[in-house]
Order: C-alpha cells, then sequence, then structure tokens
C-alpha cells in the first residue's frame, strides 16, 4: 500500500518526491526507536539477572547498540537531500 502511495505521489506531481524522500527518513527513524525500545527492555530485563551472565549480557547488548547507530533525529535530517540540492548535483 505504501508502494503505490509513494508511486501515486511520485507521478502526480514531481515535487511529491521531496516528500516520499521526507518520509523515507521519518520512517527510517522510527524504525530506529523500535529498536531503541528494545534494546530498553532488554536492558530492564538484565537488571534481573546477576553473576557472569549478566556480565555476557551487557557485553553482548553493548556490542548490539554500537551496530544501531544514532538515534538523534537531526542527524536523519541531515540525511534528507532538498529539491535544490538535487538540482544542484
Amino acid at each position: 500500500m505504501a508502494s503505490l502511495l509513494t508511486y501515486r505521489i511520485r507521478k502526480v506531481n514531481p515535487a511529491g518526491r521531496v516528500f516520499c524522500n521526507s518520509a523515507h527518513i521519518m520512517a527510517d527513524w522510527t524504525k530506529a526507536l523500535s529498536v531503541e525500545m528494545f534494546f530498553a527492555e532488554a536492558e530492564k530485563r538484565m537488571q534481573m539477572v546477576d553473576g557472569e551472565g549478566r556480565v555476557h549480557l551487557e557485553s553482548r547488548l553493548r556490542l548490539a547498540r554500537s551496530m544501531l547507530g544514532t538515534l538523534d533525529p537531526l542527524s536523519f535530517i541531515e540525511q534528507w537531500i532538498s529539491p535544490e540540492e538535487r538540482y544542484q548535483r
């Protein structure tokens, strides 16, 4: 459904591509926040684990978080390409 909507926006209004690009960035950020919620829940549950098991899980969680990257919405906006930038390329 979303791909059909994207197709219609692009076909009807070429400026709609700007919207699609922005929507893509917002969708990526939303996915990143979903993963962050997963990690937050894992951290909460990890508080109930003791000893070496906890040390191991903390290490695994740090590794997994490092793969996630930034959750700063400004970083996502920096990736956005405005129409002016697009036409200057």
